[in-house]
């Protein structure tokens, strides 16, 4: 009598914690990224390609893919120059420069972010002695017909 209750409850629990552990859609819920990272060398730009990713479901949100979740500069021997541009324009995202927003914006003091065009967006590395290797999270926002979650990941500089 003890194991079947023992049982009973065991499989009840289980069931309970099925029922609560859905999976999200995107992996965490909303932050689809490609696990690489783009090592930016050379003079000219270090590209990041950025996309919307909708589901068919128009009540959740769109998510922003970036082609790396991480962007190495090299400040002392090449670039110093991140450009961000929306792959696939057809799909009607932009970058969000609405209502106090920047569709990029690094939290830092040592990168220069204006306010750019609707599919391009540019950051500049304006520090004049990168001594360390140092690392910057910043965050994509785009707009359009539906709602995207922002995105955020990484700049690392060495």
């Amino acid at each position: 009598m003890k194991a079947r209750t023992c049982g009973l409850v065991l499989a009840v629990g289980c069931l309970g914690i099925a029922a609560c552990s859905v999976a999200p859609p995107f992996g965490d819920g909303h932050r689809p990224m490609v696990a690489g990272v783009k090592d930016c060398q050379g003079n000219g730009p270090c590209v990041i390609n950025v996309d919307a990713f909708c589901t068919d479901n128009a009540s959740l949100p769109c998510v922003i893919i970036v082609t790396d979740s991480v962007v190495q500069l090299k400040p002392k021997t090449g670039t110093k120059l991140i450009e961000w541009v929306i792959g696939t324009p057809a799909a009607g995202f932009v970058f969000d420069n609405t209502s106090g927003n920047k569709g990029i914006t690094i939290d830092s003091a040592v990168f220069d972010c204006p306010v750019q065009q609707d599919l391009k967006w540019h950051c500049k590395y304006n520090k004049a002695d990168p001594t360390s290797a140092e690392q910057f999270k910043y965050v994509v926002r785009l707009k359009g017909a539906r709602s995207v979650l922002p995105l955020d990941p990484w700049v690392v500089t060495n």
